[in-house]
């Protein structure tokens, strides 16, 4: 009987120490939680990461949010290991010492044979041990082998990333241009022997139904993809001549699908970076935001994918990070979409008057704006005409 209550013993203080245990597993599920939500962040936003340069920002911030959610896990880890060792040094002295003492006593006095001594002693080991592991199994907690191997390869996709880290002087921007340049995926052409010019201040725009490569122009330009024939030149320069880093410095660009990180309205427009409030507000306000340009709308929470945002405020907050980083060229793709005419037509106007040079692609333009360009390219029939 000894030995069989001496068993029960860790499974008691288990019980005794399950709220502190749960208590560090609650610690450690938030932090895993906010770990996961910025890594989903940091991947969904990874075009708006890589043309603001903001990689060191993000790589850090990575970094801090994956050694919070690795301290968390060493409490808990010692927590369990604590609990473990204390149960088992219990077991070990109320299911094996103590009962192995009075055994040998009652021996000594004739009341116990040394061969059911030996029996009570084995039948104790196979209902003792079995509980330890059962004690020990409940105590442990998953670990995050998963979680650090995404860390390290989302670190290493910033970091080996060609150029991705470059600093120094942006280059002064004069031209650009796409000679014969084709591109397919999934070798279906998109479009093909196409030719492009880009001038300083030029306001060029790109017309085109669905499908037929809009977009995909306009990552190219960034550099984030490489045409399938043709060569592109920066200032009369075949773009090899550039790191990749380098041009991306610039373009700003503006989203068809606006993504907004889980974090407030200034981390947003900076992405970490810094940049004085005042700019952040004045950038807000030309972008229609006048709501977020005080000291309290910087701080507002957007909320997971900007669910706090209508659709238009997110589509107008891409346009004030764009307005906020000033690059020489403005990437624009169907950057009022999601805007009401009215203030579609005060955006439109904002791009028209700035010296940017603007590179907009959309489905749908009023013939009343084509004017304001000083190029109308129509992918689908591959035609250009000068408005200038």
């Amino acid at each position: 009987m000894p030995f069989f209550i001496g068993s029960l013993v860790p499974i008691v203080i288990s019980q005794f120490t399950q709220g502190t245990i749960n208590k560090k597993g609650a610690e450690w599920s938030a932090t895993n939680s906010k770990f996961t939500a910025h890594l989903k962040d940091v991947l969904t936003g990874k075009q708006s990461i890589r043309v603001y340069h903001a990689e060191k920002v993000m790589n850090s911030q990575l970094i801090k949010f994956a050694t919070k959610l690795e301290d968390a896990l060493r409490k808990m880890n010692l927590t369990i290991g604590v609990v473990n060792s204390f149960a088992y040094t219990v077991a070990m002295v109320t299911a094996m010492t103590i009962p192995f003492g009075v055994g040998v006593y009652r021996i000594i006095g004739g009341a116990l044979t040394i061969a059911s001594f030996i029996a009570v002693m084995q039948l104790s080991n196979s209902v003792t041990n079995p509980l330890m592991s059962i004690v020990t199994a409940n105590n442990e907690r998953q670990t995050v082998t998963e979680i650090q191997t995404k860390v390290l390869a989302a670190k290493e996709e910033f970091v080996n990333e060609e150029g991705a880290f470059t600093d120094g002087e942006p280059v002064k921007f004069d031209s650009l241009r796409l000679a014969d340049v084709s591109i397919k995926m999934n070798d279906h052409p998109l479009f093909e022997h196409l030719d492009l010019n880009v001038q300083a201040g030029d306001k060029i725009l790109i017309m085109a139904p669905s499908g037929f490569g809009k977009s995909t122009l306009l990552h190219i330009l960034e550099e984030d993809l490489k045409p399938s024939s043709g060569t592109y030149y920066y200032n009369d320069q075949p773009s090899s001549a550039y790191s990749t880093g380098t041009l991306r410095q610039q373009f700003a660009w503006i989203d068809q699908t606006p993504f907004a990180f889980d974090s407030t309205v200034k981390f947003n427009m900076t992405l970490g970076l810094e940049f004085g409030n005042d700019k952040i507000k004045a950038a807000l306000t030309d972008a229609g935001l006048s709501q977020f340009a005080t000291d309290e709308g910087l701080n507002y929470k957007v909320g997971e994918n900007g669910h706090n945002l209508s659709g238009g405020e997110l589509q107008r907050l891409e346009i004030a990070r764009a307005r906020l980083f000033n690059r020489p060229i403005l990437l624009a793709d169907e950057a009022t979409s999601s805007l009401d005419e009215k203030t579609a037509k005060q955006i439109h106007e904002l791009f028209m008057n700035d010296d940017q040079t603007l590179i907009e692609v959309a489905h749908h333009v009023p013939e009343d704006e084509f004017r304001d360009y000083t190029q109308v390219i129509r992918l689908d029939e591959a035609t250009a005409w000068s408005l200038a």
